[in-house]
């Protein structure tokens, strides 16, 4: 299989993307958990104020947009850790019909 220069740099990107992932989604599940945890902290803290004392008002109106959009990103990272844990399917297939195409043994065949 002929395949031009653009296309061995995506296979190679590929190839690099997937030897990363092999640590990396440990990163995103730690991450993700420490993000949650965070924010579990955050909303209960922001629970527990009075909310009839004006600075206690306005640190609950700074702070609730940052920890809601901390918890959707923690939760993006630990979903996608979690759905990914084996790699992606499609890249993993593609590299292997690639693998298989570019062997030895089956060009011989042809």
């Amino acid at each position: 299989m002929n395949l031009s220069l653009q296309e061995q740099k995506m296979i190679a990107r590929l190839r690099q993307k997937q030897r990363f992932w092999r640590w990396g989604k440990w990163v995103f599940l730690i991450e993700g958990i420490i993000v949650l945890v965070t924010c579990v902290f955050g909303f209960t803290y922001l629970a527990q104020t009075p909310p009839n004392e004006m600075p206690d008002l306005i640190l609950f109106f700074l702070f609730y947009p940052v920890l809601l959009s901390a918890a959707i990103a923690g939760t993006i990272l630990l979903g996608t850790a979690i759905r990914d844990w084996r790699g992606n399917t499609t890249d993993t297939l593609l590299l292997k019909l690639l693998d298989e195409q570019s062997s030895p043994h089956n060009s011989a065949d042809s």
